[in-house]
């Protein structure tokens, strides 16, 4: 089957008044023509008709016209020969989809917007639908309207820039890239762009080691035995919020979503297993040595069927009402939800637990050997969680799970 690409002037043969003429890619397939606009005009004398060089040198501005001819008769013919190698047919429909979605007018901005429209692509939780919508604010900011033929190494370079001068970290300014080099993915699939502009671009941004403050143990004690005033029984759950969440090794927003069904009784006590809200990694949580664990479990029972702490704030009004309980406790810094979280890691840590355990009982690793990305610590079967026994817990060759003799003797009482 034959074809053929060539850039032709007034194809109609009609006079204007200007004497300026529409300027056309005509492309053939089985002898039939159809007909693709440059969007330029020009007039009949600076016209050669010449490969590369259809401008004539005499027009001023023939380079940057031969190169947007040329850019157009390229893309077809390379979209011609990309149908043909993988076997699919050509036609002048297809070359018509491809030449509409490759328009030089379209924006990245405007296709970031029907990204999140189509119905094929998938988020896995509002986290991950939150930080997509940060990204695009952040771009529209930058530039509210970036052609997709600009999407080059100075303009991402100079995107991550802009990020930075914002105050960001290079952590931070990364994964906004993250979703940004996955709608470039979808882009290019889909024929929007040739090829992946990421591919071996330096960005210069570097991850930074976050810094997560915790409590010290001193603190916490302080926090568990200080009497709150007798008219604030709100700060008194916000107290039990925030002890738990320490036990567990939470954030509020895991505790938020904390089912009866995921509390299980072994003949060690309660443990917790679940999956996170953050990131849907499981977890298994033996809190049994915890009293006070155990008895704010004890307190919450016949409060709702489903939810262990129903009717929970929100995260603001939860780290305002934090404030307040860590400056009656006489903390000296502002306490906040993901505190908890950290002085749990930290305490274990500084107690000479390998980070190995500490990492796999919050369901932090999402990658490595150490992955929680299945519903079961290492050497302990789910189906297996009724008949939990003290030997399940133990160090065992090759397996990295909890030893009670070595982590329970530090618990707090």
């Amino acid at each position: 089957m034959g074809h053929s690409v060539t850039p032709v002037i007034n194809r109609n043969n009609i006079k204007t008044k200007s004497g300026l003429y529409n300027i056309d890619i005509r492309v053939i397939i089985n002898r039939k023509p159809k007909y693709f606009s440059t969007d330029q005009k020009l007039a009949l004398k600076y016209w050669s008709g010449k490969t590369d060089k259809w401008v004539k040198e005499s027009h001023p501005h023939n380079f940057e016209l031969n190169k947007i001819i040329g850019d157009k008769v390229n893309a077809i013919n390379g979209f011609i020969y990309r149908l043909t190698a993988m076997g699919h047919v050509v036609d002048l429909k297809a070359i018509a989809d491809f030449m509409n979605k490759r328009n030089f007018s379209n924006t990245l901005n405007a296709y970031i917007e029907n990204y999140f429209k189509d119905p094929k692509v998938k988020f896995n939780s509002m986290n991950t639908i939150k930080k997509y919508k940060t990204f695009q604010m952040h771009l529209n900011n930058y530039n509210s309207s970036i052609p997709l033929r600009a999407i080059n190494e100075p303009m991402l370079q100079d995107f991550g820039r802009y990020l930075t001068g914002l105050g960001l970290s290079g952590s931070t300014v990364i994964k906004y890239f993250d979703p940004f080099k996955k709608i470039v993915k979808h882009a290019v699939k889909h024929g929007y762009l040739e090829k992946d502009p990421f591919y071996e671009v330096d960005l210069g941004a570097k991850r930074s080691k976050p810094k997560r403050d915790h409590l010290e143990i001193e603190e916490i004690l302080e926090l568990i035995n200080v009497q709150l005033p007798e008219d604030r029984l709100d700060l008194e759950d916000t107290r039990k919020h925030w002890l738990m969440c320490f036990f567990a090794g939470f954030y509020y927003s895991d505790l938020r979503k904390l089912k009866w069904d995921e509390i299980k009784s072994s003949d060690l006590g309660y443990v917790i297993v679940g999956s996170r809200f953050k990131n849907e990694q499981g977890y298994i949580v033996p809190v049994h040595k915890f009293k006070h664990a155990i008895a704010i479990i004890e307190g919450q029972k016949g409060l709702d069927p489903e939810y262990v702490f129903p009717d929970l704030i929100s995260d603001q009004k939860y780290n305002d009402k934090l404030k307040i309980l860590a400056k009656l406790a006489g903390i000296g810094r502002n306490l906040n939800n993901k505190m908890a979280r950290h002085s749990s890691i930290q305490f274990w840590e500084s107690r000479g637990i390998e980070t190995q355990f500490v990492a796999v009982r919050p369901g932090i690793l999402t990658k490595g050997p150490l992955s929680t990305t299945t519903n079961s610590q290492p050497g302990i079967s789910m189906p297996g969680l009724k008949n939990l026994t003290s030997e399940s817990w133990a160090y065992r060759k090759d397996r990295m799970v909890w030893d009670t003799s070595q982590i329970w003797t530090l618990a707090i009482n």
